[in-house]
């Protein structure tokens, strides 16, 4: 698609989606082309087919403004669907937190007040390991919170669990090899996996978390077991004690590599968090 229908397409989103409301003043082609680093007849091309198709409208000197008589009725009677993209959060979206109660005055007070004290050396090209600040942090954190002792050499920041288990696996795995994964468990992270061509052998989960003897017995000789220990995801049981040295037994005879998805043993209604497998 040419640029200038890219810049189009997302102005039609905004605007269905309430964000420019009718009568809005939209930015003039000479700052957006320069914020955008595209040149200005791109951008005025965009406006002149909205403002075609009666979504924007020119008032001369004053600027360009979407349009005054766009109804919300018209503004939403036009469906926008992009492939992998919801564009209303749903309720009860697995992995979406209240974003409507995140702090937004104080992120931003505090993200100001970080870039006010940065030196030029802090925008260039940083540890491929994660700031070691940041590193160092967390640390003390797990020394406290989850009684967990390593060196911030040991600690890998990454973008998400996508990349963590691709860099897990890449380092680690070679193509055929098996994870105990469980079932029912986390669908999202399953192709991710796949990807690497490392075999997916499902181990059931039952109240006591997952059925460690049943993996031992269906899969031995797997090379790596993928599991959510303090919350099991979806069905919220922890593992069982006498589970996690099974558990731990099994990797230790087989030098296997145990992979922990702690994704939210912070949130407890009562009692302490669980302790991690590397503690058990």
């Amino acid at each position: 698609m040419p640029r200038y229908q890219d810049i189009a397409r997302q102005l039609k989103t905004a605007i269905a989606r309430g964000e420019l409301k009718p009568g809005a003043r939209l930015p003039s082609s000479r700052t957006w082309s320069q914020e955008l680093g595209i040149s200005r007849s791109t951008v005025e091309s965009a406006y002149a087919e909205l403002v075609a198709q009666g979504w924007l409208e020119r008032r001369g000197q004053a600027g360009t403004f979407v349009s005054a008589q766009l109804q919300p009725e018209q503004a939403i009677s036009e469906p926008l669907v992009f492939a992998g993209e919801s564009t209303i959060p749903q309720p009860f979206q697995m992995g979406l937190p209240a974003l409507d109660l995140f702090p937004r005055d104080i992120w931003a007070r505090v993200m100001g007040r970080r870039l006010r004290t940065q030196t030029r050396f802090d925008l260039a090209l940083g540890d491929v390991c994660g700031e070691a600040v940041l590193r160092q942090a967390i640390v003390d954190y797990l020394r406290v919170s989850r009684s967990i002792e390593c060196l911030p050499g040991q600690i890998f920041i990454t973008s998400g669990y996508a990349a963590s288990m691709t860099l897990i696996l890449r380092a680690l795995a070679t193509p055929g090899d098996g994870m105990w994964i469980e079932d029912p468990g986390f669908p999202l992270i399953r192709p991710v996996i796949e990807q690497e061509n490392v075999k997916l052998l499902p181990v059931p989960v039952d109240d006591d978390g997952l059925n460690v003897a049943v993996g031992i017995r269906d899969y031995p000789n797997a090379r790596f077991a993928l599991l959510t220990p303090a919350h099991q995801s979806p069905l919220g049981v922890a593992l069982s004690l006498s589970r996690r040295h099974q558990l731990l037994e099994w990797a230790s005879h087989t030098q296997a590599w145990i992979v922990e998805d702690d994704y939210d043993s912070e949130f407890r209604y009562h009692g302490k968090p669980l302790p991690p497998l590397k503690k058990s």
